[in-house]
């Protein structure tokens, strides 16, 4: 079985950010998402999408870029 994932959100600063790198540093994979751009420094376990959760109907289709970026999901 593979790393256990995790969803983050705020990943870009404060307490958001904390939680994906303790979690990548445990050896989890972290699903990032934020309304900024991808943090720099959270490495190859790191997936970001730039999304305002407040947009239900481009959450939908960030979903499908998720499944695309990591297939093994399911």
């Amino acid at each position: 079985m593979g790393a256990p994932v995790a969803v983050v959100t705020g990943t870009t600063r404060g307490l958001g950010r904390a939680v994906a790198e303790g979690l990548l540093d445990r050896g989890w994979h972290v699903l990032g998402i934020a309304r900024g751009p991808a943090p720099a420094g959270l490495g190859a376990g790191y997936a970001h999408v730039a999304q305002d959760l407040a947009d239900v109907e481009g959450l939908a289709r960030r979903l499908s870029a998720w499944n695309a970026a990591w297939p093994d999901l399911g």
